[in-house]
């Protein structure tokens, strides 16, 4: 479920508050993810919110696209938890 790290300048922040984004498949619940960084990282999740952002309308040579969309997850950590992304 998990798909990768979600690394940008407002993650990297709440990497400081011990919140860590993900980018997550459409059909991921908040238990298969906190599952799923559990067994992947070996770290205690305490809370995942969820949020879904809709594909956009697009242009590209004068033909009209939609951007795919994406769902990503905002996982809480234990105190004193990390994950290291390299």
């Amino acid at each position: 479920m998990l798909r990768r790290p979600h690394i940008t300048e407002k993650s990297s922040s709440l990497g400081m508050e011990n919140v860590y984004t993900f980018v997550v498949s459409k059909t991921a619940t908040k238990a298969t993810v906190a599952t799923d960084v559990t067994k992947e990282y070996k770290v205690k999740v305490l809370s995942v919110r969820m949020v879904t952002l809709p594909s956009k309308a697009k242009m590209r040579g004068g033909k009209a696209g939609r951007s795919g969309g994406l769902k990503k997850a905002y996982v809480k950590l234990k105190q004193g938890d990390k994950i290291e992304f390299v």
